[in-house]
């Protein structure tokens, strides 16, 4: 499996994510702010996010399955 982790402009959550202990099966690529997120959704089987209104509908229009993180309200 490889995991695509979108930061944003968050970098400093970039090594720690990194540092996480995981299966040698998961790869890991840590990507800071990008405009090409649709390129991102195009290549990957599943979204994992928050609830965001542009992250969703990005998904919902390419038919990208989501995974909600539910621990916070949706972010307007």
């Amino acid at each position: 499996m490889h995991l695509a982790v979108c930061v944003g402009r968050n970098v400093g959550q970039g090594p720690r994510i990194s540092a996480l202990t995981r299966s040698s099966k998961v790869e890991v690529s840590t990507i800071g702010f990008t405009e090409r997120i649709d390129e991102l959704m195009a290549v990957s089987h599943v979204l994992v996010s928050k609830p965001g209104p542009t992250s969703l509908a990005e998904a919902v229009y390419t038919g990208l399955p989501v995974v909600l993180d539910h621990t916070s309200r949706i972010l307007m």
